[in-house]
């Protein structure tokens, strides 16, 4: 169910709960009440993780505006609840991360944020044919033409390890990010 369109179509919404455990979301629940007519606050929650919860009004995550930049040290990779809230703009705004790409819904920064309501990997950009066959990355694929199959098929990549392979957009084109 896309946020949006609900508040848009049920009316008297106050409070929006977006439950997830451990990155996976499980229920949405909505509050009703009886002649309510302002902005509904959204409650994300991802539980049985070290995560942060966030409470935000519905008409901030519309009004929030991004930064834009390219890959720095730090990407930050926002759970699914906060996804699936549609704060993309929110995140980058609140945090004050730059965001990579207007679809690409990973942030940046040259500083650590602790709290971040999802994965931080502090990475560095590569370029594709540095990419030695055989190696063992987990893959991760954001507004990339290629599945992470595909990437692992092309680049000869085996699956696993402790280092992630991220191949995305910035506003610049295609970028390989590697953490380290």
């Amino acid at each position: 169910m896309d946020i949006s369109m609900l508040v848009s179509q049920v009316t008297g919404i106050s409070e929006i709960y977006i439950i997830a455990v451990k990155n996976e979301v499980k229920e949405l629940l909505i509050v009703i009440e009886k002649d309510f007519n302002q902005s509904p606050t959204v409650k994300i929650h991802n539980l049985e993780s070290n995560e942060p919860s966030l409470d935000v009004t519905f008409s901030t995550i519309q009004q929030s505006k991004p930064i834009f930049g390219e890959a720095s040290e730090y990407l930050y990779i926002p759970n699914n609840a906060v996804l699936k809230s549609g704060a993309f703009n929110f995140i980058s705004e609140h945090y004050n991360l730059e965001k990579l790409h207007p679809n690409t819904h990973l942030y940046t920064s040259p500083d650590f944020i602790e709290n971040f309501p999802g994965r931080v990997l502090k990475v560095v950009t590569v370029e594709a044919k540095k990419i030695e066959k055989g190696e063992r990355f987990n893959i991760i694929s954001k507004n990339y033409p290629l599945t992470p199959d595909e990437i692992k098929k092309k680049y000869k990549i085996k699956d696993g390890g402790n280092q992630y392979l991220i191949f995305t957009q910035s506003q610049k084109g295609k970028i390989i990010l590697k953490s380290i």
